[in-house]
């Protein structure tokens, strides 16, 4: 797994780190419409609310070390924290297309991908 920050526009799948209260009440409602895939790992479109949960599905392996490391240190700064995964159009389609979530990576803490 690649760690990147900012948009990534070569991957299947990329995941944004995000503090929910930096969205606008509207967003937010549109957020909390999206699936939620806190026990999913297969890359499809949705919100990550549950990241303890979702680490634990990673096992013990190095992305695991370096995604806790990062997420626990914000999870105390952000308790509102979360995880937006969007995913190509096979795989439940795109945030701002399909979920009028366009905005998204503007509001990103940091984004990584999966290919």
């Amino acid at each position: 797994m690649k760690l990147r920050q900012g948009w990534i526009s070569n991957s299947s799948s990329t995941s944004f780190v995000v503090s929910l209260s930096s969205f606008s009440l509207e967003d937010r409602d549109r957020i909390e419409q999206l699936p939620d895939q806190s026990d999913d790992l297969s890359r499809c479109t949705g919100i990550i609310s549950d990241i303890d949960g979702w680490l634990r599905q990673f096992g013990d392996g190095e992305d695991r070390f370096y995604l806790d490391g990062a997420l626990r240190g914000m999870m105390e700064r952000y308790p509102d924290l979360a995880i937006i995964r969007e995913s190509d159009e096979g795989m439940c389609g795109y945030l701002g297309e399909d979920y009028g979530l366009d905005c998204v990576d503007d509001h990103a803490m940091f984004s990584f991908d999966y290919h």
